[in-house]
Protein backbone atom coordinates (compact mmCIF):
# COMPACT_ATOMS: atom_id res chain seq x y z
CA UNK A 1 0.00 0.00 0.00
CA UNK A 2 1.06 3.58 -0.60
CA UNK A 3 1.28 4.33 3.09
CA UNK A 4 4.23 1.90 3.38
CA UNK A 5 6.25 3.21 0.41
CA UNK A 6 9.51 4.88 1.47
CA UNK A 7 8.91 4.05 5.13
CA UNK A 8 11.27 1.93 7.18
CA UNK A 9 10.24 -0.80 9.57
CA UNK A 10 11.03 1.56 12.42
CA UNK A 11 8.38 3.95 11.03
CA UNK A 12 5.63 1.34 11.10
CA UNK A 13 6.49 -1.06 13.92
CA UNK A 14 4.15 -0.82 16.86
CA UNK A 15 6.12 -1.78 19.93
CA UNK A 16 3.64 -3.15 22.45
CA UNK A 17 6.38 -4.95 24.35
CA UNK A 18 5.50 -8.40 22.96
CA UNK A 19 8.07 -8.50 20.16
CA UNK A 20 11.76 -8.95 20.87
CA UNK A 21 13.24 -7.14 17.88
CA UNK A 22 16.81 -8.06 18.82
CA UNK A 23 15.84 -11.75 18.77
CA UNK A 24 14.10 -11.23 15.41
CA UNK A 25 17.24 -9.67 13.98
CA UNK A 26 19.40 -12.53 15.31
CA UNK A 27 17.00 -15.09 13.82
CA UNK A 28 17.06 -13.20 10.53
CA UNK A 29 20.85 -13.30 10.42
CA UNK A 30 21.00 -17.04 11.23
CA UNK A 31 18.34 -18.40 8.91
CA UNK A 32 17.29 -17.96 5.33
CA UNK A 33 13.57 -18.31 6.05
CA UNK A 34 11.80 -16.55 8.87
CA UNK A 35 8.12 -16.58 9.91
CA UNK A 36 6.19 -14.83 12.58
CA UNK A 37 3.76 -12.12 13.59
CA UNK A 38 4.41 -8.50 14.32
CA UNK A 39 2.29 -5.52 15.21
CA UNK A 40 2.52 -2.42 13.08
CA UNK A 41 0.87 0.94 13.39
CA UNK A 42 -0.77 2.47 10.36
CA UNK A 43 -0.40 6.17 9.57
CA UNK A 44 -3.83 6.81 11.08
CA UNK A 45 -2.69 5.18 14.34
CA UNK A 46 -4.58 1.90 13.94
CA UNK A 47 -2.58 -1.06 15.24
CA UNK A 48 -2.53 -4.11 12.95
CA UNK A 49 -1.31 -7.66 13.49
CA UNK A 50 0.71 -8.86 10.52
CA UNK A 51 1.79 -12.42 9.77
CA UNK A 52 4.93 -12.59 7.67
CA UNK A 53 7.19 -15.01 5.85
CA UNK A 54 10.55 -13.58 4.79
CA UNK A 55 13.34 -15.11 2.80
CA UNK A 56 16.71 -13.42 2.68
CA UNK A 57 19.46 -13.51 0.09
CA UNK A 58 17.21 -14.34 -2.85
CA UNK A 59 19.90 -12.46 -4.72
CA UNK A 60 22.84 -10.79 -3.01
CA UNK A 61 21.52 -8.20 -0.52
CA UNK A 62 17.89 -8.79 -1.54
CA UNK A 63 15.05 -10.39 0.33
CA UNK A 64 11.36 -10.99 -0.20
CA UNK A 65 8.58 -10.87 2.37
CA UNK A 66 4.96 -11.93 2.13
CA UNK A 67 2.64 -10.39 4.66
CA UNK A 68 -0.96 -10.95 5.65
CA UNK A 69 -3.02 -8.67 7.86
CA UNK A 70 -4.58 -10.86 10.58
CA UNK A 71 -6.40 -8.04 12.36
CA UNK A 72 -9.84 -8.72 10.84
CA UNK A 73 -9.51 -12.49 11.32
CA UNK A 74 -8.54 -12.00 14.97
CA UNK A 75 -11.53 -9.69 15.51
CA UNK A 76 -13.87 -12.24 13.87
CA UNK A 77 -12.37 -15.01 16.02
CA UNK A 78 -13.00 -12.98 19.18
CA UNK A 79 -16.59 -12.32 18.07
CA UNK A 80 -17.10 -16.03 17.42
CA UNK A 81 -15.83 -16.89 20.90
CA UNK A 82 -18.21 -14.32 22.42
CA UNK A 83 -21.13 -15.70 20.40
CA UNK A 84 -20.39 -19.28 21.43
CA UNK A 85 -20.07 -18.22 25.08
CA UNK A 86 -23.40 -16.42 24.83
CA UNK A 87 -25.06 -19.45 23.21
CA UNK A 88 -23.75 -21.82 25.89
CA UNK A 89 -24.88 -19.45 28.65
CA UNK A 90 -28.32 -19.08 27.04
CA UNK A 91 -28.69 -22.85 26.70
CA UNK A 92 -27.83 -23.33 30.35
CA UNK A 93 -30.29 -20.63 31.48
CA UNK A 94 -33.11 -21.99 29.31
CA UNK A 95 -32.16 -25.61 30.04
CA UNK A 96 -32.17 -26.16 26.28
CA UNK A 97 -29.71 -28.43 24.51
CA UNK A 98 -28.82 -29.09 20.90
CA UNK A 99 -27.40 -32.00 19.00
CA UNK A 100 -26.05 -32.39 15.52
CA UNK A 101 -25.59 -35.35 13.19
CA UNK A 102 -23.25 -35.45 10.23
CA UNK A 103 -25.05 -37.80 7.85
CA UNK A 104 -21.91 -38.57 5.85
CA UNK A 105 -19.81 -39.67 8.83
CA UNK A 106 -22.69 -40.47 11.21
CA UNK A 107 -20.83 -38.45 13.84
CA UNK A 108 -23.13 -37.13 16.57
CA UNK A 109 -22.28 -34.02 18.57
CA UNK A 110 -24.19 -32.85 21.64
CA UNK A 111 -24.04 -29.50 23.38
CA UNK A 112 -22.94 -29.51 27.01
CA UNK A 113 -26.49 -28.73 28.06
CA UNK A 114 -27.84 -31.81 26.22
CA UNK A 115 -25.56 -33.99 28.35
CA UNK A 116 -26.77 -32.09 31.43
CA UNK A 117 -30.45 -32.55 30.51
CA UNK A 118 -29.94 -36.28 29.93
CA UNK A 119 -27.90 -36.66 33.11
CA UNK A 120 -24.93 -38.09 31.23
CA UNK A 121 -21.21 -37.54 31.58
CA UNK A 122 -19.73 -35.96 28.46
CA UNK A 123 -16.44 -37.83 28.77
CA UNK A 124 -17.80 -41.33 29.37
CA UNK A 125 -20.75 -41.36 26.95
CA UNK A 126 -20.31 -42.82 23.48
CA UNK A 127 -22.65 -41.05 21.10
CA UNK A 128 -24.40 -42.55 18.09
CA UNK A 129 -27.56 -41.72 16.18
CA UNK A 130 -29.28 -44.73 17.73
CA UNK A 131 -28.21 -43.78 21.25
CA UNK A 132 -29.30 -40.18 20.70
CA UNK A 133 -32.75 -41.25 19.59
CA UNK A 134 -33.06 -43.74 22.47
CA UNK A 135 -32.88 -41.05 25.17
CA UNK A 136 -36.00 -39.26 23.94
CA UNK A 137 -39.43 -40.03 25.26
CA UNK A 138 -41.62 -41.89 22.72
CA UNK A 139 -44.15 -39.02 22.71
CA UNK A 140 -41.39 -36.61 21.68
CA UNK A 141 -40.40 -38.98 18.90
CA UNK A 142 -44.01 -39.00 17.69
CA UNK A 143 -44.70 -35.26 18.05
CA UNK A 144 -41.68 -33.03 18.50
CA UNK A 145 -39.39 -34.46 15.84
CA UNK A 146 -41.88 -34.37 12.94
CA UNK A 147 -42.95 -30.86 13.97
CA UNK A 148 -39.36 -29.62 14.08
CA UNK A 149 -38.74 -30.94 10.55
CA UNK A 150 -41.95 -29.32 9.29
CA UNK A 151 -40.83 -25.95 10.67
CA UNK A 152 -37.24 -26.39 9.35
CA UNK A 153 -35.92 -26.35 12.91
CA UNK A 154 -33.31 -29.03 12.35
CA UNK A 155 -29.61 -28.98 11.66
CA UNK A 156 -27.68 -31.48 9.59
CA UNK A 157 -24.06 -31.21 8.56
CA UNK A 158 -22.33 -32.61 5.53
CA UNK A 159 -18.62 -32.71 4.89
Amino acid sequence: RRELIDRTWNDVLFDDGTVDFNAMEQEWMQSILMRGEIKIQRKNGDPRTIQYVSMRDIRPNQHVSIMKDLTAEQWLQSQLVKTIDSLLHSQALAHLGTWEVNLNTRKVTWSDETYQICGLDKHSTTLSIEFGLSVFHPDDMQNAFPASFERNMWFLTFS
